[in-house]
């Protein structure tokens, strides 16, 4: 894509001399296909946030080792302090060009903490959930793109507005910060967290450092022959047949927590163990998404004529890297990419049917096809004639909706959280 600054909101001279050399160095660049598209959600005020929090087995508040290792990681990972270049761009103007990322000139610990705890302070973890969802991270020139959030003495949230963080990204920080929590010595030198910044552009970046490429910049989005007629043929039944609810621009969303104990995990494992055959392990996703099925058929899940459910499975495409391209690099970042699936009612819970969807899940992630649903959504043939902040909310699919969001990252383990035992997230 094209450098061209013209559309750049903060015209002043300061700001674009800025950024000019950012992008010179390689701390800068423009948004990918997947991230501008989270960003055009949050321009048009269709999503808010996430977040993925964990409990502790001892205080997480103290303000002097929150301060280290909050500077730590955000230090080794500078992807975690960028921020959005916002455009100013005319409906006629088509495509849209993407916004800019940044890497911010500094961040201060207010900037980036949260302390919540006084207003969540004795709600049940429902209504936690609740508030946590409305809340927004304004889309602006200068802010970032998540924030960490205390919920009490123990529980802290990794929350963004997803642009350029994902779930994993969530999961990786929970693992950095809490092995830098554990390994500080309890005797430092105290800082003003009101004066020193948590990161300094000129003093903390590393010379070798530059924001990563987008996912499509590494592995090949583009859908091959094969991956349309099923994409068409779904993309039909999502837009004539399956989705006949309109969205309610005010409707109350409602939350619901399912607690699952570490033994019921194990029990779970244990029988996905028992009934894998042909020595390929039934994932707990698989077995996840069927029991939703089988629980769907006891309220109404399925609102639509052909009683179809529409799941969406997101997928880390970091899986699909070469050998080459450096891990560490995207530890961080929004490198998913969604598979969507259509599927019945499940009457009843078998273990045939798991293992049926088993291989149909893998059999798609082997092929690489949630890559190839979010190509075709990028691409160039897609995208040429089209203003998506004005093209995406008059479409179809925008305009009916339904279905699931399943998503799975994994457990963190004891080796993560002491005795407490493993999260789910």
């Amino acid at each position: 894509m094209s450098l061209n600054l013209k559309y750049v909101k903060d015209q002043s001279k300061k700001a674009l001399i800025d950024l000019s050399k950012k992008l010179q160095s390689g701390h800068a660049r423009r948004m990918g296909g997947a991230e501008n598209h989270f960003a055009m959600f949050q321009r048009l005020k269709l999503y808010k946030s996430y977040y993925v929090s964990a409990t502790f087995d001892r205080d997480i508040i103290d303000t002097q080792f929150l301060f280290r290792s909050l500077r730590n990681v955000i230090v080794k990972n500078p992807f975690l302090a960028v921020t959005s270049v916002t455009q100013e761009v005319s409906y006629q103007v088509k495509p849209r060009p993407n916004n800019f990322l940044k890497v911010l000139d500094q961040i201060k610990f207010d900037d980036l903490v949260w302390d919540l705890r006084t207003e969540l302070k004795g709600l049940p973890d429902n209504k936690i959930s609740e508030n946590l969802n409305h809340r927004e991270l304004p889309y602006e020139d200068g802010n970032l793109l998540w924030r960490l959030v205390l919920i009490d003495n123990n529980t802290l949230a990794f929350m963004t507005n997803h642009i350029v963080h994902d779930g994993t990204t969530a999961k990786n920080f929970l693992h950095d910060f809490t092995q830098e929590f554990n390994s500080k010595d309890p005797v430092f030198e105290p800082v003003d967290i009101k004066l020193k910044p948590l990161f300094h552009y000129s003093n903390d970046m590393t010379p070798n450092f530059i924001i990563p490429k987008a996912g499509e910049f590494i592995i090949d989005y583009t859908p091959p022959i094969w991956f349309y007629p099923e994409f068409l043929l779904n993309f039909l039944i999502v837009t004539k047949f399956c989705d006949q609810t309109p969205r309610l621009s005010k409707e109350v969303s409602k939350f619901h927590l399912f607690n699952i104990s570490n033994h019921q995990i194990s029990q779970i494992k244990a029988r996905l163990s028992q009934n894998s055959n042909n020595g390929s392990r039934i994932t707990l996703t698989s077995y996840i998404q069927n029991a939703w099925l089988h629980i769907g058929t006891t309220f109404p899940l399925y609102k639509n004529n052909m009683k179809l459910s529409n799941i969406i499975l997101p997928i880390d495409i970091r899986r699909y890297f070469p050998p080459e391209v450096p891990q560490e690099l995207y530890r961080y970042g929004m490198n998913i990419a969604g598979l969507g699936i259509h599927q019945y009612p499940v009457p009843n819970l078998q273990w045939k049917k798991i293992r049926q969807l088993d291989r149909y899940l893998k059999k798609d992630i082997n092929s690489k096809k949630s890559v190839f649903g979010t190509g075709f959504m990028i691409s160039e043939k897609f995208i040429k004639h089209k203003h998506l902040d004005i093209d995406f909310p008059n479409s179809s699919e925008f305009n009916y909706r339904s279905g699931t969001l399943l998503t799975n990252i994994g457990i963190l383990g004891l080796e993560n959280f002491g005795d407490g035992g493993g999260i789910i997230l």
